[in-house]
């Protein structure tokens, strides 16, 4: 990977950090503050139900389906992806996903 790409890549991982705390989420990138996380393929902690691994790539080395399944579950697994002119977006397994649609806030 070269230069620019990580300095790319660290960047989304910062307006993610960003993008969270904005609504009112603590989160931290992993990389230096939670190494252990960092190796287990996480790279955003924050405070909310989410593990999240971020990419800021044109084409992922490794699917969707893969990242999820390598990533620790005592949180839900989410891979944040960027590509240029694209925009961003979420993905999660499908069973994540319906339990979120089953959660009601004012049963918690």
């Amino acid at each position: 990977m070269s230069k620019s790409q990580r300095t790319k890549g660290k960047s989304f991982e910062r307006s993610f950090v960003e993008f969270l705390r904005i609504y009112g989420y603590d989160a931290h990138r992993t990389q230096h503050e939670f190494p252990e996380m960092d190796e287990a393929g996480i790279d955003i902690y924050s405070d909310t139900m989410f593990n999240f691994q971020c990419k800021h790539v044109e084409r992922l080395t490794m699917p969707h389906h893969e990242i999820l399944d390598m990533m620790p579950t005592d949180k839900i697994p989410v891979v944040v992806h960027k590509r240029n002119h694209k925009g961003t977006i979420i993905a999660m397994k499908l069973e994540h996903f319906a339990n979120l649609l089953l959660y009601k806030e004012d049963e918690h």
